[in-house]
């Protein structure tokens, strides 16, 4: 996201404070560095425990699954959590903490490591951060 920005795991609490590297669904901006400079974070954020919630800087929780809902929308996972977002927002309901376990199911840039997800996009033997920059610059237009 930025230079500076950090993260915080509080493992003995089962809990990630990603401030605006990693949102439900999404993950921040490139506004600094490149796709090659986000992506080891990103995975390191990925590999922690599945149990881990994760509580991130904003609320971008609706957009973000529009966003993944058009690049796979065929994932069953995303399409529930897609119907509880809906549900859980209509009521005023925030989405977060999210559960990394299930992050790690839905959040396309979580998943760039995943051969039939790339497969799909045309990324099957390429590198998990091209596969990365091409979906973040999908998100920045959508």
């Amino acid at each position: 996201h930025t230079a500076g920005h950090i993260t915080f795991h509080a493992r003995h609490e089962g809990a990630l404070f990603a401030g605006d590297a990693l949102f439900s669904v999404g993950c921040g901006r490139l506004f600094e560095g490149t796709a090659a400079d986000m992506w080891p974070g990103l995975r390191r954020l990925r590999d922690l425990p599945d149990e881990t919630r994760v509580y991130c800087g904003h609320e971008y929780t609706a957009s973000n699954v529009a966003f993944a809902l058009s690049i796979d929308g065929q994932n069953a996972e995303l399409q529930r959590y897609a119907g509880l977002v809906a549900m859980l927002r209509s009521e005023g309901v925030p989405t977060i903490p999210a559960n990394l376990g299930l992050e790690k199911k839905i959040n396309p840039f979580l998943r760039t490591e995943d051969p039939d997800f790339a497969q799909i996009h045309g990324f099957k033997d390429r590198d998990a951060v091209d596969f990365f920059a091409f979906i973040r610059a999908g998100k920045d237009a959508f």
